[in-house]
């Protein structure tokens, strides 16, 4: 998942998107060349025009108003659809892999795999998918977006493929939480040091109640000495309670807000998935011995 903490109207326009399109792609198929495993690509675009504030008041011309980034304001709804819209139209990036420094040798090797898709007829556009994220925070945007599917009876929030409840909008008896559960998208619950065990495991069992497989990502937001004390017993409690429900996502080192910065920690990333794949096949078990035999 990489994209802006905040999308803006004033920075919406085509050479943006198309610059977070393009290295969304290229981290991924540096990844998946690396690691030889599939990747997802989701992008946090096309709808995250509003996050929750640490001050949810600003004051312009002596008058205090709620604000809770560029959609918040009533007009800015109408216009949060039209770039959310305008971002999902097709866009056709260019994908040219950086000779990172210390990483050449993987480049190359992608850049090669590249250039036999293009020469076999196979694009990146034709043998990938990428999906949509937000968090749901406006609710009667989300809603009015929100369809029956005519065929399963299942609603779905149209906004965006995949949406999460944030730190400030997780609440078991929160509009938020209870506008999730009606909805089939998959679903993301950021964490942070603060969550109690037990609150998480009821969270999970309140928006994912028939405990479908891949319902729930939790996304831990916190930092590394933090992690380690903490997310353990995050761990342990899922585990123990709610299983196959949903899976952890760690954005500890969160690579959404420098482009040149995502990519070269694509490559470092890869190399090692790449160096722990070559290791793993080169491993030769040790012959078992026969058994001595009784006297």
């Amino acid at each position: 998942m990489g994209g802006d903490c905040a999308e803006s109207f004033k920075e919406f326009n085509p050479d943006n998107i198309g610059d977070t399109f393009r290295i969304l792609h290229q981290m991924a198929v540096v990844l998946m060349f690396g690691g030889q495993m599939p990747v997802l690509r989701v992008g946090r675009m096309a709808g995250q025009f509003a996050k929750p504030r640490s001050n949810p008041f600003e004051e312009k011309n002596g008058v205090k108003l709620p604000i809770r980034g560029d959609a918040q304001p009533s007009p800015g709804v109408c216009r949060r659809w039209l770039c959310c819209h305008a971002t999902c139209n097709p866009v056709e990036p260019r994908f040219h892999l950086a000779q990172r420094a210390g990483h050449q040798e993987l480049a190359h090797r992608v850049d090669e795999a590249l250039g036999f898709m293009a020469a076999a007829g196979l694009t990146i556009l034709t043998t990938t998918e990428f999906w949509t994220s937000h968090e749901c925070l406006l609710l009667p945007y989300e809603q009015a977006l929100t369809r029956e599917y005519s065929t399963s009876g299942l609603f779905y929030d149209c906004s965006a493929h995949f949406l999460w409840a944030g730190e400030h909008t997780r609440h078991l008896d929160g509009a938020h939480v209870e506008f999730l559960c009606g909805v089939a998208n998959p679903l993301g619950v950021k964490v942070s040091d603060k969550m109690d065990p037990k609150e998480l495991v009821k969270l999970i069992e309140v928006m994912n109640p028939q405990n479908n497989p891949g319902r729930i990502t939790i996304i831990t937001r916190m930092g590394a000495e933090k992690l380690r004390v903490k997310l353990p017993h995050l761990i342990r409690a899922v585990r123990g309670a709610v299983a196959h429900c949903c899976h952890f996502q760690f954005p500890r080192c969160d690579p959404r807000l420098n482009a040149s910065q995502s990519l070269e920690l694509a490559f470092i990333v890869a190399e090692r998935l790449r160096k722990r794949r070559i290791a793993a096949k080169s491993f030769k078990p040790r012959r078992q011995l026969d058994p001595l035999p009784s006297l």
